[in-house]
């Protein structure tokens, strides 16, 4: 028995040994032979490559006076580099508390309701990728929905409505791409008192950190706001298609107008930091490899003090038509104005009513786009008008050049126009016996009816093209171009032509519609004896500082009308007559410089007219073209208080708005 025991104790004893053994000789090669091994793993470091935003460039006006500038701001990034995934959700809740308190807001793109019953948002889209990217049937409910976003996300233990809130900031997390190398933005703009909160608790705030941006200052933000444009965050889409291009998931892009179509000018090319850090995760060194280049900066063709000139005055007058023309049912809602240097197509002022305010875009951007007068339209790029009797001098060209009328040939008015038995169009006053410079200045219809059946339909449109009427005016941001009324536009809107629609063609009735900016321009040409101008809203592009011009728009000359100038001194007469005696005398019949004009009244359909007013000055040397349209304007004449204040402005004449039309001397006003 003793032997037995003896035996098992040797056992042990030399089964102990080897183990001993082999431990020891383990620690002899990890002490001794794999030191140097060991060590390399302890210094290992590994390298994060992030992108460094450059500084966008800023706007002005033609004169240098800022438009849009950067300030420094302040934003909350969560980066996954430095949050453990078990503390994520706590860190959002304090963050979402904290915001809540100091009044600031975070992005939330969950498209359902704050709290229960949990539904869904009017965005269907949204709701659609929701269910995507949830991987839920069309059918699924909100509250399906809120089932799998707790269970994913891991926000069991907190109450119905730190879950909504939690789970709101990690669904865009989750839709935005977050990352190891994306890390995200979750409030932006915050004040700088918060951010300290953040620095000085940032145990609280595990993994989140505060960074200086540059945020865009609209410095006059209702001024041109149309033309301007806004940035924004990348959307999800946006991403896709902008990422080859280095953007990051929390960059800024341009959404429309002039930030728009220049965002590759303004963004700059960013560059990279290279963030070394070591097996621990501490940073052991930060280097630029490629520093970041600024943005260009823009000069548009707008001259400011101009632009709220045109601004002011085209709001003034609605207000006092709506006053004084409202129980006639003319309750003038919108309207443009639109001002271009006749020889070089700059465009120098480019008014719409309503605007909006571009640094309260985002904040009131459903007020805006609930609005009834569509404030956030750009009516004078892409509203499309009749031109009403403005279109007259287009008319008097194309008879002119074709010879079938002179300038001194007298056509009868006996207020009806009879050459059709069964159509029968009117003046609005017998005029007699009628010349050219006259039927212009009293704007009688029925000399244009004869005039334009003498010319035809075909050589109408084809010099309203010549014009630049219903073509692209050649602005660098997007527009429309609107159609000259034809046999053509009107089979295309599935009606028939008929032959009495050319004499409402001739007067700039039937299809025909414009937008104010191709008014303009064609003011400018017919002041610039028929050479039309590209119209451009950018006049030079330079170095984030402006030490450097990289670009200069020149002039251009898009056409040339086909006419002589004899033919537009014709036209010409007839336009100062308006001004002086006829459907302009109210504002310009003894102002300081010669000044060409015409009022058009358009009809719209539904009984009332919209106003429409053009005008160039001086007259024998023109240099600025405006044209002006009010909707519901109830006459053409209204629309003139506008182009004076404007050309108040232009000559240095101290800007009076005589907007109070209702006692003028209107006994030569004919329309």
């Amino acid at each position: 028995m003793n032997k037995k025991i003896a035996a098992r104790n040797a056992v042990m004893i030399v089964f102990l040994t080897v183990i001993f053994l082999g431990f020891l000789v383990r620690l002899i090669q990890v002490q001794i032979v794999d030191i140097d091994n060991y060590r390399l793993l302890q210094e290992a470091t590994y390298t994060r490559t992030m992108t460094i935003s450059p500084t966008r460039g800023e706007i002005y006006d033609r004169n240098g006076v800022p438009l849009v500038k950067n300030r420094v701001s302040y934003q909350i990034v969560l980066d996954k580099a430095y949050i453990r995934s078990a503390d994520l959700n706590r860190v959002i809740l304090h963050l979402t508390e904290l915001l809540t308190q100091t009044g600031e807001v975070w992005t939330d793109k969950l498209p359902i309701s704050q709290t229960e019953p949990y539904t869904f948002t009017d965005d269907a889209a949204a709701v659609a990728r929701l269910k995507k990217f949830l991987e839920l049937q069309p059918h699924a409910t909100a509250e399906n929905c809120m089932e799998w976003l707790t269970e994913t996300y891991k926000l069991q233990d907190f109450t119905p409505s730190q879950i909504r809130l939690i789970a709101g900031v990690r669904y865009t997390m989750s839709d935005f791409g977050y990352s190891l190398t994306n890390p995200y933005s979750f409030a932006e703009s915050i004040s700088y008192a918060t951010s300290l909160i953040i620095e000085e608790n940032a145990d609280l705030y595990l993994g989140a950190h505060v960074e200086e941006s540059a945020e865009r200052e609209y410095v006059c933000g209702d001024l041109a706001a149309n033309i301007i444009g806004i940035t924004g965050k990348l959307t999800s889409e946006e991403y896709d298609a902008y990422k080859e291009n280095g953007y990051g998931l929390n960059d800024r892009i341009g959404k429309f107008g002039i930030e728009r179509q220049f965002e590759a000018q303004l963004r700059g090319t960013a560059g990279t930091r290279e963030i070394r850090l070591d097996s621990r995760g501490e940073i052991l060194s930060v280097e630029d490899t490629v520093l970041p280049q600024a943005g260009e900066s823009i000069y548009l063709t707008i001259d400011s003090e101009l632009q709220r000139v045109a601004q002011t005055s085209l709001a003034k007058q609605i207000a006092v038509i709506r006053q004084k023309a409202s129980r006639y049912g003319y309750e003038a809602k919108g309207g443009a104005a639109v001002a271009v240097a006749v020889k070089t197509g700059e465009i120098l002022a480019c008014a719409n009513y309503p605007t909006y305010d571009l640094s309260r875009y985002y904040a009131d951007y459903q007020v805006y786009a609930q609005d009834p007068l569509s404030p956030l339209y750009n009516r004078a790029l892409s509203g499309l008008y009749a031109p009403g009797s403005c279109f007259k001098p287009v008319t008097a060209v194309a008879a002119l050049t074709a010879g079938v009328v002179t300038d001194t040939e007298n056509i009868f008015c006996a207020k009806k126009f009879t050459h059709f038995a069964d159509y029968q169009p009117s003046c609005m006053y017998y005029h007699g016996n009628i010349n050219l410079a006259r039927a212009l200045s009293v704007s009688c219809n029925v000399y244009f009816f004869e005039t334009g059946l003498r010319a035809g339909v075909d050589r109408i449109v084809q010099y309203a093209k010549q014009f630049g009427l219903g073509e692209s005016t050649g602005i660098e941001i997007p527009e429309k171009t609107g159609r000259v009324a034809s046999p053509a536009v009107r089979e295309a809107l599935g009606r028939k032509w008929q032959a009495g629609d050319i004499l409402q063609l001739a007067i700039g009735q039937s299809d025909s519609q414009f937008s104010p900016l191709q008014i303009a321009m064609y003011t400018a040409t017919l002041a610039n004896n028929g050479t039309r101008m590209s119209a451009h809203i950018v006049n030079r592009r330079t170095t984030y500082d402006g030490s450097q011009t990289l670009f200069e728009t020149q002039p251009t000359v898009a056409s040339q009308v086909d006419a002589d100038q004899t033919v537009f001194e014709s036209v010409k007469k007839g336009m100062v007559t308006a001004s002086l005696t006829g459907t302009g005398r109210s504002q310009f019949a003894n102002y300081p410089v010669k000044v060409a004009s015409k009022t058009g009244t358009p009809e719209i359909g539904d009984g009332t007219c919209d106003a429409v007013f053009i005008a160039y000055a001086p007259a024998d040397d023109p240099e600025i073209a405006v044209a002006v349209v009010i909707e519901r304007g109830y006459q053409g004449y209204e629309a003139a208080p506008v182009a004076k204040a404007i050309f108040d402005q232009y000559f240095g004449y101290d800007v009076t708005y005589s907007f109070d039309t209702a006692n003028a001397d209107v006994s030569a006003i004919m329309e």
